[in-house]
């Protein structure tokens, strides 16, 4: 018998790393010199690690498109993710809302495809992430979300999710969740 995994996807901007902000919207750094990790996410990624969950960061770049990020650059903040992290499942949706795609969060093609390729159980995985779009595409699968409220101006999210103020509160409810699983 196969079993499934168990999941904890990471939004990259806001969680993986510290967002650009400009007028209060989060923006992701356009330049391998501006990706700076949110503090303490090597420590809390390690106590995740212990856990021994699948950890996936998944994240819309649409600027790919738009070519205002190339893909050298990404490339190099990825690498660190990898390399810093040890995070090896790295979604990326390269697209803009008008492309139409299946990936783009709020949908929830990033995850679908994780979950086939890694063999995830989405409903009991969990979804960290700043943004709407995190929430909803989380709640499409029935994932767990947890929001990190930075109280940016843009829309709040609807649906099933539990909110935080900062990434450290999002671990901490996390861990205390995959403490409660059984092995």
């Amino acid at each position: 018998m196969v079993t499934s995994n168990i999941a904890v996807f990471l939004d990259r901007d806001g969680i993986i790393n510290v967002p650009i902000k400009i007028d209060n919207k989060p923006k992701a750094p356009l330049k391998y010199e501006h990706f700076q990790f949110t503090k303490n996410i090597k420590q809390m990624i390690n106590n995740l690690k212990s856990f021994e969950v699948e950890i996936i960061v998944i994240t819309n770049q649409p600027e790919l498109s738009n070519n205002e990020l190339s893909y050298s650059e990404l490339n190099k903040m990825h690498l660190r993710i990898h390399n810093e992290l040890g995070i090896k499942n790295i979604y990326i949706c390269p697209h803009i809302l008008e492309d139409n795609c299946n990936c783009k969060k709020p949908k929830n093609g990033m995850l679908i495809e994780a979950s086939k390729d890694l063999n995830i159980d989405l409903e009991n995985s969990i979804m960290i992430g700043d943004r709407w779009s995190d929430v909803a595409s989380g709640n499409s699968t029935k994932t767990k979300c947890i929001f990190v409220d930075y109280n940016y101006d843009e829309k709040i999210p609807t649906g099933v999710f539990t909110s935080v103020s900062n990434v450290q509160e999002a671990f901490n409810l996390v861990m205390g969740d995959l403490s409660n699983v059984e092995k």
